[in-house]
């Protein structure tokens, strides 16, 4: 199975190794010059080093016609395609959004047979198929296949303590200037960095995790630096808590929508067809749309009268099951549900009008 991603920053490298250590083939799309700040665990610095690793695995920039020969050699191969125009010629089952620009920069639900966005900025239906949640916290890694991720609030999360105080940021417009390398210990008050005479200082005290390259451009303001309060020299080198948990919501979706480990995709090929079945069912209580999304391999949770059901092939002990809490009903085919199904006390068909739809996944 292949996976493009857009993005090689820490989040979308934290990603691509879950993939490739469940046995996938990874290309990234990236930016020429890129501007992630844990550059040592990020696969996009070797659009300015020609070649990086990270825990093992190797990442090398490349043209589109490499990408073969790289992924024989099990490198990951990163191509100079910020809007991934290559998609046509890498051949892909999933595109993956990990660019984390709080906006969706170009990505539509048709450019791969599965889609999924990393964080906010996009709506799974819409322009993917599933978003997966990147905020610190209760949720971090969870999978939407309906709605989006939690909006950005601009406030990093808690680390050691800290959130906003532990990142740096550019104090002026112009050119960096890059003082201290990546590890290095730092207290508050210690200069980082430049942009001219503007010195970028650190606010606590810590290991310097990540800082821009030399010679960056930026702007005031910008993401420039990041300070770890936990003084752990180590995590400069190994992808972070939150890189694999939103990996392994990546990892979730598409094994999930893709239905590789079922050999029957839960998303239709054809788009245009998945988003006007599903309407036809959400808008419109179609038992016809019902039946085709299930058979597919879709699954919905419903309520009616204040009992929850879940419709689903998956774990059925015949071919399709309804299951009211533990108990559940089986069946032949969808057809056989439909037409014998009770919810409560009258038939399903007879009901179905009045049923409140919860989650289709």
């Amino acid at each position: 199975m292949r996976v493009v991603i857009r993005g090689g920053g820490d989040i979308a490298t934290g990603i691509a190794l879950r993939l490739i250590r469940s046995g996938m083939e990874v290309v990234l799309c990236e930016l020429a010059n890129p501007t992630a700040i844990r550059r040592t665990v990020s696969f996009s610095e070797c659009m300015r080093t020609g070649e990086t690793a990270v825990e093992g695995i190797t990442a090398r920039r490349a043209h589109l016609s490499q990408v073969e020969r790289l992924l024989a050699q099990n490198i990951v191969p990163v191509l100079e395609d910020p809007s991934a125009g290559s998609l046509p010629g890498l051949h892909a089952d999933a595109l993956v959004d990990a660019i984390l620009a709080k906006v969706n920069l170009g990505t539509r639900l048709d450019m791969a047979p599965v889609v999924v966005g990393v964080g906010p900025g996009f709506t799974a239906g819409e322009d993917c198929h599933a978003v997966v949640e990147t905020m610190r916290g209760h949720t971090l890694g969870r999978v939407y296949y309906e709605g989006s991720a939690l909006p950005n609030t601009n406030i990093p999360g808690l680390i050691g303590g800290f959130a906003g105080e532990r990142v740096l940021r550019a104090p002026a417009d112009g050119v960096f200037h890059q003082l201290l390398e990546i590890g290095a210990q730092v207290e508050a008050g210690d200069v980082a960095g430049t942009v001219g005479d503007a010195p970028m200082v650190c606010q606590i005290g810590g290991i310097l995790r990540g800082i821009l390259p030399d010679a960056t451009p930026v702007h005031q303001g910008m993401k420039a630096g990041d300070v770890d309060p936990r003084c752990e020299r180590s995590h400069c080198y190994q992808v972070s808590d939150k890189a694999l948990a939103v990996g392994g919501g990546v990892l979730e979706a598409v094994l999930r929508l893709s239905g590789k480990l079922r050999d029957r995709p839960v998303v239709p090929v054809d788009s245009g067809l998945y988003g006007h079945l599903e309407r036809e069912l959400l808008e419109g209580h179609s038992l016809a749309a019902l039946a085709a999304l299930i058979q597919g391999g879709r699954e919905l949770e419903f309520s009616l009268d204040g009992r929850a059901y879940f419709l689903s092939r998956h774990g059925s002990a015949r071919d399709v099951s309804l299951w009211e809490g533990r108990r559940e009903s089986a069946y032949d085919d969808i057809w056989q549900l439909l037409s014998q199904a009770r919810l409560g006390a009258e038939p399903l068909a007879d009901c179905w009008d009045r049923v409140t739809f919860d989650t289709l996944f």
